[in-house]
C-alpha cells in the first residue's frame, strides 16, 4: 500500500509528463526524442510541420533521414564530441526535409541523464530558419559570397562540387577541380600593405574570370575560398581539355597587373584533380587537388600538376617531417658545423661559415630538405635565432680556449629579415655571448635580399653602424648589378660554387670571376670563393685576385670539437 508520499509523488510525476507534453506538443520549435542507439521514439508536430515527416514515418528510424549531406564528417564529429562530454551542442545545421529540400535550422541538442549520470535519451529541439534566411539576403550573401571579390565562397564551392561531380557522371564527362594559391602573397601585404593586397586580390578575381564563351557552352565557375587560395571548377569533354585550361590560367596569371603602383607580377602554382578518375566524392577530391597543388608548390611554384597516386607517399613523409621538425629544438636535434675559410695571403684560418644539420631518429636530413618546409612553416626565424645564438656562444668559448676567429658567418633568410625586432634580438644574442659585433657577418643570397629590397637596405645599415658584417651569398646568380652593390652596406661577395667548378675549363666562368674581383677591388668589398675543392682551382683564383677561400681543398664543414682541433693541430700550406 501506497504512502501518502508516494501517492504525491506519483501525481507530481503524472502532471509534470502531462505539463510537458503539451509544451511539446504547442510550441514551434520542432521536439525529437531518441533512445541511446540513435531511435526515434517520439516527436511533435512542429517535427512533422517542419520536415514532412509524420510520426508513423520517423519512429524507429535514425535522425539520418533528415542529414543533407552538407556537412563533412569533421562536423558530426566534433557535434558527438560535446554531447558526450558536456551533454549539449548547438549550431546552425543545414536538414532535408521529406519533399528533398533542403533547409536550414538552428538546433539544440540536451543528453538526459539518470541520477547516476548515465544518459537515457538525447533530446533535440530545433527551429527552421528558412523565412528568417529569406528575409535576410546579407546572411544568404554571407553565407555563399565573398565579400572581397563578389565571387562564390568556399561553401558555394562545396556545394557545387557535390553537385557538378553528378552532373559529369550522369553525362559521362569530366570535371576539373582546380585549386589556386598564389606564391609569396604574404610579401605584397607586407610591401604595400593590406588595403593594396586586397585590391590585388580583386584584380585577380577578375583576371581569373575567364571568358565562358570559351568554354563552348560547358559549365564553368569561379570562387575564392580564403586568403590567397582560389578554385575552379570547369566541366570538360577530356582531360586534354583539362590541360589545356589548367595551361590558359597560369598563363594568364603570368601577365603583370596594372595597379596604381605600376605593374605587379604574381606568381600562382595550381593542383588539379580530375572527375572521375581521381574519385567522385567531393572531400576526397578536394584532398586529392590539394595534394596537387602542395607539390607544385614544392617543385617552385609558377606551374600546375595534376594528382598523381605517387603524391600521396611524399605528401605523407612532409608531414612526418613538418611534426619533427616543430619538435627539433626542443628535442636538441640540430647541431653546428664550420666551414673553414682561409686567407691565402697568411694561410691561416681567419673565419669560419656556420652551417645547420639536423640529426633525426638516426638519420641526417640534408638542409636542402628542412630549410624550405621551415620557410613555408613560418619557423625559419626561430631557428635562425638559435642558429646565431648557437654561433656566438661557440665563438666565444672558442676566444677563452685561446682560438681567435676574425669573422664567423651566419646565413639569414629574407623571413628573419623582416621580423620586427629582428635587429634588437640579433644584437641581443651577441651582447648575451660577449662578443665584438664586428666578428659577425650575416650571409644573404641575392634572392633574398630582393625580395623586399627597401627594408632589408635599412636594416642592414644600421647593423653596419653596429659593426656587423653583411655578405652576398651565392653571388653571381641573382640580381648582381652594380645599382644594388651601390645602394647596400656590403661588405664581402662570396662568388657561388657554380662558378668555381669548371673554372679550370670554361673561360667564361674565369671571365666571370675576374669581373667579380673587380667589383670587389671598385667598391672596396672582400671576395671569398667558396666550393673550392682542388689545386687548379685555387691556381686560377690566385692568379684572378682571390684572396680567400672556403672549401673541401682545404676542409669539409666540420662540428665543433672537429674546428677547434683543425685550426689548433694544422699548419696549412698551399696545394703546390
Amino acid at each position: 500500500m501506497e504512502t501518502a508520499d508516494e501517492k504525491l509523488t506519483h501525481i507530481n510525476i503524472e502532471l509534470y509528463s502531462s505539463m510537458l507534453e503539451i509544451i511539446a506538443n504547442k510550441i514551434h520549435e520542432g521536439v525529437v526524442v531518441t533512445d541511446t542507439s540513435g531511435t526515434i521514439i517520439w516527436v511533435n508536430p512542429a517535427f512533422t510541420a517542419i520536415t514532412g515527416y509524420n510520426a508513423s514515418e520517423a519512429l524507429g528510424h535514425n535522425p539520418r533521414i533528415l542529414k543533407s549531406n552538407y556537412h563533412d564528417q569533421s562536423f558530426y564529429k566534433n557535434l558527438w564530441e560535446s554531447i558526450l562530454t558536456i551533454g549539449f551542442w548547438e549550431s546552425e545545421i543545414w536538414n532535408r526535409r521529406k519533399s528533398g529540400e533542403v533547409y536550414p535550422e538552428w538546433i539544440s541538442i540536451y543528453a538526459l541523464k539518470d541520477k547516476l549520470g548515465v544518459t537515457k535519451f538525447f533530446v533535440s529541439i530545433f527551429t527552421d530558419l528558412t523565412e528568417i534566411k529569406a528575409k535576410d539576403q546579407q546572411l544568404q550573401s554571407y553565407i555563399y559570397t565573398d565579400a572581397l571579390t563578389g565571387l562564390a565562397n568556399k561553401n558555394h564551392f562545396l556545394k557545387d562540387l557535390k553537385s557538378m561531380t553528378m552532373d559529369v557522371i550522369n553525362t559521362k564527362g569530366y570535371l576539373g577541380v582546380y585549386l589556386i594559391d598564389l606564391d609569396r602573397f604574404k610579401l605584397i601585404n607586407s610591401t604595400f600593405g593590406y588595403v593594396f593586397g586586397d585590391h590585388i586580390l580583386r584584380l585577380i578575381a577578375k583576371r581569373l574570370s575567364l571568358n565562358e564563351k570559351d568554354r563552348d557552352g560547358r559549365h564553368m565557375a569561379l570562387y575564392r575560398l580564403g586568403e590567397d587560395e582560389y578554385a575552379i571548377l570547369a566541366e570538360a569533354s577530356s582531360p586534354i581539355e583539362i590541360r589545356r585550361l589548367g595551361k590558359r590560367i597560369i598563363e594568364a596569371l603570368q601577365e603583370p597587373l596594372v595597379s596604381e603602383r605600376g605593374p605587379i607580377h604574381v606568381r600562382a602554382s595550381m593542383g588539379i584533380a580530375v572527375v572521375p578518375a581521381d574519385g567522385t566524392e567531393e572531400g576526397d577530391l578536394l584532398r586529392k587537388a590539394e595534394i596537387a597543388l602542395n607539390e607544385a608548390k614544392v617543385s617552385g611554384g609558377n606551374r600546375f600538376t595534376f594528382y598523381d597516386e605517387g603524391f600521396e607517399k611524399a605528401y605523407r613523409t612532409r608531414l612526418r617531417l613538418e611534426n619533427a621538425l616543430l619538435f627539433a629544438i626542443e628535442r636538441e636535434e640540430f647541431r653546428l658545423a664550420f666551414q673553414p675559410q682561409v686567407d691565402l695571403t697568411s694561410v691561416k684560418v681567419f673565419g669560419a661559415e656556420a652551417l645547420l644539420r639536423w640529426h633525426h631518429n638516426g638519420v641526417d636530413i640534408p638542409p636542402s630538405e628542412f630549410i624550405p618546409v621551415a620557410e613555408e612553416m613560418g619557423m625559419i626565424t626561430e631557428i635562425g635565432y638559435w642558429t646565431l645564438k648557437k654561433c656566438c656562444q661557440t665563438l666565444s668559448s672558442w676566444s677563452r680556449m685561446g682560438l681567435k676567429l676574425e669573422k664567423i658567418s651566419v646565413n639569414v633568410s629574407a623571413s628573419q629579415c623582416r621580423d620586427a625586432n629582428f635587429y634588437e634580438n640579433v644584437l641581443k644574442i651577441i651582447a648575451e655571448s660577449k662578443l665584438d659585433p664586428r666578428k659577425v657577418m650575416l650571409e644573404i643570397t641575392e634572392g633574398a635580399l630582393m625580395e623586399d629590397k627597401e627594408k632589408i637596405k635599412g636594416l642592414f645599415k644600421r647593423f653596419k653602424t653596429s659593426g656587423i658584417g653583411i655578405a652576398i651569398d651565392d653571388f653571381g646568380t641573382g640580381y648582381s648589378s652594380l645599382a644594388y652593390l651601390k645602394d647596400f652596406p656590403i661588405n664581402v661577395l662570396k662568388i657561388d660554387k657554380s662558378f668555381i667548378d669548371n673554372l679550370e675549363y670554361d673561360e667564361r666562368d674565369r671571365a666571370i670571376v675576374r669581373g667579380i674581383v673587380r667589383i670587389g677591388e671598385i667598391m672596396d668589398m672582400a671576395i671569398i670563393a667558396e666550393g673550392v675543392e682542388n689545386k687548379e682551382q685555387l691556381r686560377i683564383l690566385q692568379d684572378l685576385g682571390v684572396n680567400y677561400i672556403q672549401g673541401y681543398i682545404f676542409s669539409p664543414p666540420l662540428y665543433e670539437e672537429e674546428f677547434q682541433a683543425f685550426c689548433t693541430s694544422h699548419n696549412l700550406t698551399l696545394p703546390s
